[in-house]
């Protein structure tokens, strides 16, 4: 966890998940699916809002 008050420092809201549809890999950050579509050069990405 990190300490409070850090400059800089983005939290990113929870209210989605980001499938990639090429190899079925769910990833709960945008950031950690930008990573995979980079690496993998897999195109077909897909954002699901959580419903609630």
């Amino acid at each position: 966890m990190l300490p409070a008050g850090i400059a800089g420092v983005t939290v990113e809201k929870l209210d989605r998940i980001y499938f990639c549809t090429e190899c079925k890999t769910v990833f709960l950050f945008k950031l950690d699916a930008s990573d995979h579509k980079k690496e993998s050069g897999h195109t077909q990405l897909r954002e699901m809002p959580f419903e609630g």
